[in-house]
């Protein structure tokens, strides 16, 4: 099973790409993966927002044959 990754804002800076394509088979799994290629996330992806296919993920997550994840970074504004 594919999945795609795509980064966004400061997750896309820390992974110095803006996707990836790996295997996972939870959100937990693609965590350890994704830190482990890109060592800049381990301090920012325990506090971004996973999207899988759209829908809100938490580590226990299953991913779906050829999913969507997005790694959202906290966003400030005003």
């Amino acid at each position: 099973m594919s999945i795609q990754v795509r980064y966004f804002a400061a997750a896309r800076d820390a992974a110095e790409t803006p996707t990836d394509t790996t295997t996972a088979s939870t959100v937990a799994d693609l965590a350890t993966t994704l830190q482990s290629l890109h060592p800049a996330l381990v301090p920012l992806l325990p506090r971004c927002t996973i999207l899988v296919d759209g829908e809100r993920a938490t580590s226990t997550t299953r991913l779906p044959a050829d999913a969507q994840v997005d790694i959202l970074p906290p966003f400030s504004g005003g």
